[in-house]
């Protein structure tokens, strides 16, 4: 009879071995899993070679899961197009070295990117904030304006939550723009 109580504990002994494992395994399994996660994102580039200041070209980004898909594309928009991207006609319309920025911009001009404080989405609508600083590249003359604006719009349209984009300067949304 001892020797069947013995065989239990040793059998027993041996499933919660077996189970530790198991769950040590699956453990590190759904780790690595969710550390693999991605979010593929739809970012919209100017189109260099185009008549018009407002055409844009889609291109796709596979970044880490992100719960925040706003932020992080235009993120990903302010990076600017890779080498890839530029070769084949896409542009950055956030930077100094733009075209149409180098006319209208400030010589000490920093890129977009640098005045973005952030993006809020409430009831469809997407609020992009900048500081004032933006102001030189979002109210300047209309093609500047539209170059600037319609990469940012078209990004985040391009996210199935969002259905109108707006601007605001230091927390104070703009209607009125001068061009």
């Amino acid at each position: 009879m001892k020797k069947t109580y013995l065989q239990y504990i040793g059998l027993g002994l041996v499933l919660l071995l077996i189970l530790g494992v198991s769950v040590y395994c699956f453990k590190k399994m759904s780790g690595s899993e969710s550390a693999s996660a991605t979010t593929t994102l739809h970012i919209a580039f100017h189109k260099e070679d185009s008549l018009t200041c407002t055409v844009t070209e889609d291109v796709k980004r596979v970044i880490p899961h992100s719960t925040d898909v706003a932020d992080s594309a235009l993120h990903e928009l302010f990076k600017g197009p890779t080498e890839k991207e530029i070769r084949d006609g896409l542009s950055s319309t956030f930077e100094p070295s733009f075209a149409l920025a180098t006319i209208f911009l400030e010589k000490e001009a920093s890129p977009l990117g640098t005045y973005y404080r952030g993006v809020s989405i409430e009831n469809d609508i997407a609020t992009v904030d900048f500081t004032s600083e933006a102001l030189s590249y979002l109210n300047g003359p209309a093609c500047l304006q539209a170059a600037v604006k319609f990469p940012i719009i078209e990004t985040l349209l391009n996210i199935p939550s969002i259905k109108y984009v707006e601007f605001s300067i230091d927390g104070k949304i703009y209607t009125e723009w001068d061009a």
